[in-house]
């Protein structure tokens, strides 16, 4: 994998999540009728929104492990939701990366190695078997998950927490949300069809938008199999702000070599 290649995938790390939301899918096993009032609302908890917006704007802390170095930065998300999400990845108050992605492209710039990135979307997921696109990103930066079209799943439950199990074109993810109340994701494991695997997990759940529901400030990312350009990927949010639009700029440099797939 090429190092822009690496670099986007490093910012997709936060969101190493297979598939598209639908509402047509199929179940592996169907549940109870007594269950199904607790399902839906396990089912809403996972992948619906916890807040409306018309544009959001993240900063956060982020620790890279890996096994040549350990790196610490910042992270700026904006995101205008079905249109564009940009970001923005900085190391002593100097950019290293930034990407820009529509529903139709995805460009990134890398700055360390005087290169960029500009692809269509699918052919990129497809080249790197991420198959997912501007919406399921929005949805994953959120703290959600997510449930492919055409996608098995399963779901148990007991008085203390729920578990999701989905199976797509040979990925397997597997979702737990503890608090039976308020249903929270907490944790996620995802493995490929390659046999590559994360784990991740959503920590400090705290509200942005007073009565809606709450947004994971904290997430760890830890590889447990297979090649990823990092061992652990920790996202610490310090600041998320709804409906105050920020510009999104992005303009490939002169003589950057572009990069290809």
């Amino acid at each position: 994998m090429k190092i822009t290649s690496r670099a986007l995938v490093l910012l997709l790390g936060i969101s190493l999540v297979a598939g598209s939301c639908s509402s047509s899918r199929k179940v592996a096993k169907s549940p109870k009728k007594t269950d199904m009032l607790d399902n839906q609302k396990i089912l809403e908890a996972l992948t619906k929104a916890p807040f409306s917006y018309n544009f959001l704007h993240a900063r956060a802390k982020v620790r890279v492990e890996s096994p040549d170095l350990n790196i610490t930065g910042a992270v700026q998300f904006r995101i205008k939701p079905g249109e564009a999400i940009w970001a923005s990845v900085t190391k002593f108050g100097l950019e290293a990366f930034r990407l820009y992605m529509t529903a139709d492209t995805v460009r990134v710039i890398d700055r360390l190695n005087r290169s960029y990135v500009e692809e269509p979307v699918e052919k990129w997921m497809e080249a790197h078997q991420l198959p997912f696109g501007l919406r399921d990103v929005e949805t994953i930066l959120l703290g959600k998950g997510l449930i492919p079209d055409g996608a098995l799943y399963h779901i148990e439950s007991d008085e203390f927490q729920s578990g999701v199990s989905v199976n797509f074109k040979d990925f397997v993810v597997k979702y737990l949300l503890k608090n039976t109340v308020q249903p929270q994701l907490t944790e996620m494991s995802i493995k490929d069809p390659a046999g590559k695997s994360l784990k991740i997990m959503n920590s400090e759940f705290d509200f942005v938008k007073i009565g809606h529901g709450t947004f994971p400030f904290h997430r760890d990312v830890q590889k447990m199999s297979g090649d990823f350009p990092f061992n652990r990927l920790e996202i610490s949010f310090n600041d998320v702000t709804l409906d105050q639009e920020k510009p999104m700029p992005f303009e490939i440099p002169r003589r950057y070599e572009k990069m290809e797939l």
